[in-house]
């Protein structure tokens, strides 16, 4: 996706009515409404750039948020930051959320780089990370090793950190799974973790003894069991419906009862027809859906090259499943800079529509599925003067309503929301619809914000 370039002027709007922040309605397409959503929001600062986090004895002063947060049941939040020299750490915090005004009941240092794991790895670099409702993490982590120590593995690992009860091997470099017909290469991709701790992933593999060149597949982990371990999707399957074949995979989201949906790239089989003067073959985009526990499969969305999709679009970007298999999928035409937001085959949002406060919507974020599979995403927009505006929003399935917006006040005072940096994640939202994000204030300050259902 091209780089979205924002005007630097913003409009100090709204304000708050009794510390919750009410929402504004737009009414939408598809689905159908639930009256048990809340129509008001409070919201809290958290942590701040320059407070410190982490346990007592590995505690850092936050510099900066890598982006990604999570939030779990009970008020737990986890979330990666980070400090002097540039060192980043993956940190949790329990919350009392009952309390009108949040207050912070403990904090823990998950890990920080150039620390040592238990199979004897040190922490170089900690890529991606994601979270279930129990707080345990999976983390994709490269070690590093001094100098005259013999390497434990090379390229990325899976490590699960179960219950906080520290980061352990998962699926390493030359891992055997599958009968020991096929090894892992070290090269993993976008991860998902599950309750019960089930772990959907991309990664790179060679069979073993073989001599046919490496693939990618959509690996499942049942219960992290590398014994029991699934390739759902590889590179060279026929994409369903088609007359292409997988060519790599991406971004990829696990939700209940086995549902799941992964976007991709697919070549096309007939390869004599796109032949190019330097060989090169083009490939094409594609949302796909499935299940974990059966064959059956679902092509939703691909670019128009491909036939036999309902969604057509030259790219998709951070697909979200529901508890029912719906998909919240969004797509962005690279021409004219449009992007629009489907659940299943319905169009429900995009660019150039009017959010809920009026603005005209020039960008979306897919988002994360709260309960009741409702969708909370967020909107940039530019308002009748042209400042520019960024929207949470919640969608029931009818209405769009805005809970927080530019130029707002939280309901802990302060300055202005300037920017709302929201959907980077799936995890965003508890099963209580508790919401977790971050915001940067016209005051010049960035916080970890949590909001709480008035």
């Amino acid at each position: 996706m091209n780089s979205i370039n924002r005007r630097s002027f913003l409009k100090v709007l709204g304000g708050t009515v009794g510390g919750a922040i009410l929402s504004t309605g737009l009414t939408g397409c598809g689905g159908s409404s639930d009256s048990s959503a809340p129509n008001a929001y409070r919201f809290y600062r958290v942590k701040n750039l320059g407070n410190k986090t982490g346990e007592t004895g590995r505690t850092m002063e936050i510099k900066a948020f890598s982006g990604a947060v999570h939030i779990s049941r009970d008020g737990l939040v986890t979330y990666d930051a980070i400090g002097s020299g540039n060192r980043k750490g993956i940190f949790q915090l329990w919350l009392d959320i009952d309390a009108f005004k949040p207050v912070i009941k403990r904090e823990r240092t998950s890990i920080m780089l150039n620390e040592t794991l238990a199979d004897g790895s040190i922490v170089g670099r900690i890529k991606s990370m994601d979270v279930n409702s129990d707080g345990s993490i999976a983390a994709d982590i490269i070690p590093k090793h001094p100098s005259g120590q013999k390497a434990t593995h090379f390229g990325s690992g899976l490590y699960l950190d179960k219950k906080q009860q520290g980061f352990r091997p998962v699926f390493t470099y030359g891992q055997k799974f599958i009968d020991d017909s096929i090894y892992s290469t070290g090269l993993l991709g976008d991860i998902d973790l599950h309750e019960d701790n089930h772990i959907l992933f991309s990664g790179n593999f060679n069979q073993t003894g073989g001599t046919t060149p490496h693939g990618e597949g959509l690996l499942y982990l049942p219960s992290a069991s590398v014994n029991d371990a699934k390739i759902l999707l590889a590179t060279g399957d026929f994409v369903p419906t088609t007359n292409h074949s997988v060519d790599s995979i991406g971004l990829l989201d696990l939700h209940d009862n086995g549902n799941y949906v992964v976007q991709g790239e697919a070549r096309p089989l007939d390869v004599s027809a796109y032949s190019t003067q330097n060989g090169e073959i083009p490939s094409h985009t594609f949302v796909y859906t499935g299940n974990v526990n059966n064959s059956e499969n679902i092509l939703l969305g691909a670019a128009p090259e491909i036939s036999g999709a309902n969604i057509r679009s030259d790219t998709f970007y951070g697909p979200r499943i529901d508890n029912s298999g719906g998909v919240y999928s969004l797509t962005w035409d690279e021409s004219d800079e449009h992007m629009q937001l489907y659940y299943r085959n319905s169009k429900i949002i995009s660019s150039g529509d009017l959010s809920p406060d009026k603005n005209t919507i020039l960008y979306l974020s897919t988002g994360s599925v709260g309960k009741n599979d409702r969708l909370f995403y967020a909107t940039t927009s530019h308002d009748t003067d042209g400042y520019i505006i960024n929207e949470l929003v919640r969608y029931s399935g009818i209405t769009h309503s805005t809970l927080l917006a530019t130029g707002d006040v939280l309901s802990d005072g302060g300055a202005p929301v300037e920017n709302i940096i929201f959907g980077g994640t799936t995890k965003h939202v508890d099963d209580n619809d508790n919401l977790v994000f971050f915001c940067t204030f016209t005051d010049g300050t960035t916080s970890l914000v949590i909001g709480i259902p008035a």
